[in-house]
């Protein structure tokens, strides 16, 4: 079994990091081991915490709540078996809170001191590390790179777990694939891409008895300006000493490219860079934002198209098998009129199937009135009366799966909460930028008529024939679902029921939905 190692880092990679587990659940990494790494200073960041409960609290324990009973598989939603891990430097501690203090510990002596003070001004040095680095990348690397080399201290650690994996690969006689992705305009991912690899490279040295990494190719996906946020007052900016602007989010991206263009050391250790970014950076991640908000659980900032690109550089880096001198950098163009494309994320019709079927699968989880799963565990399909047995554990970490997906009910109220595929829709533009029929966006889901998946005349051909999904008549509602599903007794037997049952789901809607 194939194992892939991919890595997100900042805010912006914890993001890309949630669009790849998504095209894993879709099935775009069959029979794969992927080790997962997220690298984040912000430890209590609201995007990082979605991210652990989508991996931890969702796919993980539909895979069985037996890690070592999980395994890859193919030709089904959540095929790939993936391992995850998490590295935050500790920030919290009074001997690390902030620039200076860190100097202090590496460097007693005055000259240190004095160089310290001639690179970095007074603010930097002593603004607050727990939110990040704040597009301090100067100083941002070199911190990341201690952290790393630091952690590897204690073999227990995620960050020396997932470095033992990787080296482990790297001696099999394979070579290694490890992917990056980040933004190059702010402060933790743009600060760690470019020392990622030869952090890993001297960690292994130094913990596991001087081993060599090697045998190891590098890809990245640097996301340049793309959004933007409010102005911070003049009483913030006193309050927090350091800030991220803005406004400079272009010239720090265009500094960004000329380093990833002209810097001997990336050249020499990554094989390939994506370049992802638009013309549009007027985009607020978080809607209707008023303070300026550093970081922290307050800030979850919504998902974007250029986030599920970037993951998928990732499904095209582990997929070319080309070895290149020094670094290739790659590029994409989209419709000038702002529609996108299955193309421009993923160009095969895998991806478009995959996609198609997996967003159709989520009104099949999740919507009491349509609730397949729930229908099948109280023996309500005719002729299936095993599907009692499915744990509520399971079935509970899938309904969550689907509510990260595209939609949940998060308050007492009941109110809808846009997620994942729908923010996307929204960052879009909305109307049909985005690959399917805007009305399976509307906030009003009971009606949604889904076997109408498509209104772009290019894939309308891909629609069902007949209304399958929320007809208001009585014992009509899946009815054809149903009567496929039934038919097709040529399922694979699994030993995680859970995952038969996907499975099975899976083939009947690739046979619904004809391509």
């Amino acid at each position: 079994m194939e194992k892939l190692f991919v890595i997100g880092s900042g805010g912006t990679g914890m993001r890309c990091l949630q669009a790849f587990v998504h095209l894993c659940a879709m099935g775009m990494f069959d029979d794969k081991e992927i080790h997962l790494l997220a690298l984040d200073t912000d430890l209590d960041n609201a995007n990082f915490a979605d991210l652990k409960k989508l991996i931890n609290d969702c796919y993980l324990p539909i895979k069985g709540q037996d890690e070592a009973k999980r395994t890859a598989l193919k030709d089904t939603f959540f095929s790939a078996n993936i391992k995850f891990y998490k590295f935050s430097p500790d920030y919290s501690k009074t001997d690390t809170q902030n620039p200076s203090k860190i100097f202090g510990l590496l460097h007693e002596d005055k000259n240190s001191t004095d160089l310290a003070n001639l690179l970095f001004t007074k603010n930097v040095q002593e603004f607050d590390l727990k939110h990040g680095y704040r597009t301090q990348t100067h100083m941002g690397s070199m911190l990341m790179y201690n952290g790393i080399l630091e952690a590897v201290n204690d073999l227990n650690t995620d960050i020396a777990r997932f470095l033992k994996a990787l080296l482990d690969e790297s001696q099999t006689g394979t070579e290694a694939k490890v992917f990056v992705m980040g933004s190059v305009f702010g402060g933790t991912g743009a600060s760690s891409i470019p020392v990622v690899p030869l952090a890993l490279r001297d960690a292994a040295f130094k913990a596991f008895n001087k081993a060599a990494l090697t045998n190891i190719r590098y890809g990245a996906a640097l996301l340049t300006h793309y959004f933007t946020f409010n102005l911070a007052s003049d009483t913030e900016r006193a309050r927090e000493k350091v800030l991220a602007d803005a406004k400079n989010f272009p010239i720090n991206s265009q500094a960004a490219l000329m380093f990833y263009e002209n810097d001997k050391t990336v050249i020499e250790t990554y094989d390939s860079f994506y370049i992802i970014g638009t013309e549009n950076s007027t985009y607020q991640l978080i809607p209707n934002q008023k303070d300026t908000i550093t970081g922290g659980d307050k800030q979850r900032n919504q998902s974007h198209y250029l986030e599920l690109i970037a993951a998928g550089a990732a499904h095209s880096f582990f997929n070319t098998n080309t070895v290149n001198d020094s670094a290739v950098y790659y590029f994409k163009s989209i419709d000038q009129t702002g529609a996108l494309d299955f193309k421009d994320f993923i160009n095969n019709d895998t991806f478009i199937k995959r996609f198609t079927w997996f967003t159709a699968m989520a009104f099949l989880v999740n919507l009491d009135n349509t609730d397949f799963i729930e229908a099948a565990r109280n023996n309500k399909i005719e002729g299936e009366t095993n599907y009692h047995q499915l744990g509520k554990e399971e079935v509970d970490a899938l309904k969550r799966y689907f509510c990260f997906y595209l939609f949940g009910f998060r308050d007492n109220a009941g109110s809808l909460q846009n997620d994942w595929l729908r923010q996307l829709h929204r960052s879009a533009g909305g109307n049909n930028n985005l690959l399917f029929n805007p009305d399976i966006f509307s906030e009003n889901v009971a009606n949604i008529k889904f076997h109408e998946i498509f209104s772009n005349p290019k894939y309308k051909m891909h629609n069902l024939d007949i209304s399958w999904g929320f007809t208001s008549a009585v014992g009509r509602t899946f009815d054809k679902f149903k009567d496929t599903f039934v038919k097709n007794t040529s399922h694979v037997s699994l030993n995680n029921l859970l995952e038969a049952m996907i499975k099975r789901m899976y083939d009947t809607l690739a046979l619904l939905y004809k391509f």
